[in-house]
């Protein structure tokens, strides 16, 4: 008998294990632990069509001794996902975008099972080869493929639903004590068994390989009390990747597993910053979301593999991120001028349907049209309309502009480069005009005029304008934002004054709560104002936050506990993208 281990890289209820490029993650159940005999593990569906349904969870998988379903401890690197009992062991891992290399030895088995949704008419059929095929209603098609040892299945068919009851499939080790399987993924067409399959030490080879690649791109930190938690943020970065796939013509970075598994125009941009040395990964990052940019120039909300939301088009973030590239990472020199033509044109169209549809006639300022096209849904802003005139949107479009400028230059477009000059200076004019009432910037009732003020981050976001604002005002913020316990926490900047009656902790994202994109804005609009100092304190705390914790996107700003609890009634919110990129830029540009 092998004694059970438990050593991990990750723990699977925090962050599912998953490679760049795949849309299959393993994780655990809600309620299960990596712990002896607290195993609850499934392959699960990253796909949107999975999301949309509510059905990431695809497939159970349980080792089995003798047909007997048996403890297990659960041991992971970055490379693999390891199944311990006193029988033998499991490898699995991910070795392509829609494959799943699973090999066992000694004498356990593996049970693959899953419940079906019998409306659907899913149903798994023998295709005569040895291997079975699942059907997964619009997600996909599986293939069960036995390489060494025997399967033996179990399917009941349901003749009056039209459907197979359930599958279970039972792995079984040959007399050598060998077991190998592969289950791969097919996406809108039929599956049929390969040739040969990779082994198991040559996927773990190829997943190794891939990481470590993107890994050279990311720098080391000079605090080792980061560098320590350098390739753990990196891996969780990589991982979130996904290839080219039905509606996807690029890598994309999903925001987090499972619950979350798309991805917006802003938080690829977020991205695209945050991993500023891979160049290749960051022109395709701006450019994703363009794909799917309508005739009228507005982009989606979010987007998918399978499906999009069109009600919002997220903060037009793009400005910020060429401006900062621009400054900090060559981009000029790295982008030929055919690409800064493919991000310009439809920048001109996205910058013309915010100007077109959300600034009114006679006005002369942009609003959200509502909280999700912020991108912080419940900044409290919004808690007099759901439609207001902020500071982040104008502070969003002034840098867009002056993005503009500087690419009609590189492109030799000189009366188009003043224009939008002239454009981002009058925006920048009419905010301050309009939104700084002498303590603070306000919000504004689009048609009324009708100002509001709350106690939101929102108002310190236009700190990303840098110097371009007076200093009186970059003077007040930052001594707002000096102040311990209001803003200013031990874990970094909460999203609303901790004084204000309408924090939220339990169910907010943006109004209370301590969230990674925020901290990354107010600590580059800091620095970007010469206050060093507060940007490097900012940074630090939060860095040193999740290093504590881990990569959760939102912390509790009272305890700084990273909150895998929330919105939404989700029980099990993962580590994210957001959260693993923003730390490895703080901690390599904006610490000690």
């Amino acid at each position: 008998m092998v004694e059970m281990r438990s050593e991990n890289f990750i723990d699977l209820h925090t962050v599912p294990f998953s490679v760049s490029g795949s849309y299959l993650s393993i994780m655990l159940g809600d309620l299960a632990g990596q712990d002896k005999g607290l195993g609850e593990l499934y392959l699960c569906s990253e796909r949107g069509a999975a999301s949309l349904q509510g059905r990431n969870k695809l497939i159970k998988l349980v080792p089995a001794w003798n047909g007997i379903h048996v403890p297990y401890s659960i041991t992971t690197t970055p490379y693999e996902v390891r199944i311990e009992t006193r029988y033998g062991m499991i490898r699995m891992t991910i070795p392509g975008s829609g494959l799943v290399r699973i090999s066992g030895s000694g004498e356990i088995g593996l049970e693959v099972s899953s419940e079906f949704r019998l409306l659907n008419h899913e149903n798994i059929r023998d295709m005569y080869d040895g291997t079975w095929q699942v059907f997964y209603h619009m997600i996909c098609n599986m293939l069960f493929v036995p390489i060494k040892g025997s399967m033996e299945m179990d399917a009941p068919w349901d003749y009056e639903l039209t459907a197979s009851k359930y599958v279970k499939a039972l792995f079984v080790p040959d007399g050598n004590g060998e077991m190998e399987i592969a289950l791969e993924e097919f996406i809108d067409f039929e599956g049929k068994r390969r040739n040969d399959y990779p082994s198991i030490e040559d996927s773990v080879s190829a997943v190794k390989e891939s990481f470590e690649k993107f890994l050279q791109y990311i720098p080391h930190f000079r605090n080792p009390e980061y560098e320590e938690h350098r390739v753990k943020a990196a891996w969780v970065s990589w991982s979130h990747i996904v290839s080219a796939s039905r509606r996807i013509k690029r890598p994309t970075m999903i925001m987090m597993h499972t619950y979350m598994s798309h991805c917006s125009g802003w938080q690829q941009c977020t991205q695209a910053v945050a991993l500023s040395g891979n160049r290749e990964l960051v022109y395709q990052l701006l450019l994703n979301i363009y794909d799917f940019q309508g005739e009228d120039g507005m982009i989606p909300d979010v987007v998918s593999d399978f499906w999009g939301v069109m009600k919002a088009g997220k903060p037009p973030y793009q400005g910020f991120a060429i401006l900062w590239l621009l400054e900090n990472a060559q981009l000029g020199q790295f982008l030929d001028k055919e690409q800064i033509l493919s991000l310009y044109q439809p920048m001109v169209k996205q910058f013309n349907w915010w100007r077109n549809n959300r600034i009114l006639p006679g006005k002369t300022l942009p609003f959200f049209g509502n909280p999700d096209e912020s991108g912080m849904d419940d900044f409290t802003v919004f808690r007099k309309s759901c439609q207001m005139i902020t500071p982040d949107i104008a502070t969003y479009l002034t840098l867009f502009a002056e993005a503009l400028s500087k690419m009609a230059s590189m492109l030799h477009i000189v009366d188009e480069a003043e224009y939008w000059e002239q454009v981002s200076r009058n925006l920048l004019h009419e905010m301050i005009e309009k939104l700084w009432d002498g303590e603070r910037f306000i919000s504004r009732v689009p048609d009324t005029e009708e100002p509001f003020a709350s106690e939101s981050l929102c108002a310190y976001q236009p700190l990303l304008l840098g110097k371009r604002l007076p200093s009186d005002i970059i003077e007040k913020m930052t001594s707002d934002l000096s102040v311990e316990n209001d803003f200013l926490t031990e874990y970094g900047v909460a999203s609303e004054k901790l004084s204000s009656p309408y924090v939220n902790i339990r169910g907010g994202w943006a109004n209370g709560p301590i969230n990674s994109p925020l901290q990354m804005q107010i600590v580059i609009g800091l620095r970007a104002c010469g206050k060093t100092e507060l940007s490097k304190l900012i940074a630090n705390r939060y860095c040193r936050t999740l290093a504590r914790t881990g990569f959760f996107h939102i912390h509790n700003p009272f305890t700084g506990k990273g909150l895998d609890k929330g919105r939404d009634g989700v029980l099990n919110q993962h580590w994210t993208s957001w959260s693993s990129s923003v730390f490895i830029l703080l901690a390599s540009m904006y610490t000690d």
